[in-house]
Formats: C-alpha cells, sequence, structure tokens
C-alpha cells in the first residue's frame, strides 16, 4: 500500500501489509493499521511519518 492512502485518511482503514479490511482496532498511536495475521508476523512494523 502506498503511505498517501493513509495519510489521506479518505478511504477506510486497511492492513499496511496485506490490504485485509478486518483491521485490529484501536491502531496503535503513530503506527500504520495491521490485520491480526500481519501484526502478528511482520516484525518492523511502519510508522506513521510526521
Amino acid at each position: 500500500m502506498e503511505v498517501p492512502y493513509f495519510s489521506s485518511r479518505l478511504y477506510p482503514n486497511v492492513c499496511f501489509q496485506c490490504g485485509n479490511t478486518e483491521i485490529l482496532s484501536p491502531t496503535p498511536a503513530g503506527q500504520h493499521p495491521y490485520c491480526s495475521e500481519c501484526n502478528i508476523s511482520v516484525k518492523a512494523k511502519k510508522r506513521k511519518g510526521k
């Protein structure tokens, strides 16, 4: 996924890694959304830039 997709806040939240619409809620502050599977499998999670 492209970072502008998430930063625009125009589209629904989807998993940053796989695009799954069933993301963890709430998403930790400063972190892109991940589904439960990717949250476990992805070691270095992508953080939101300022």
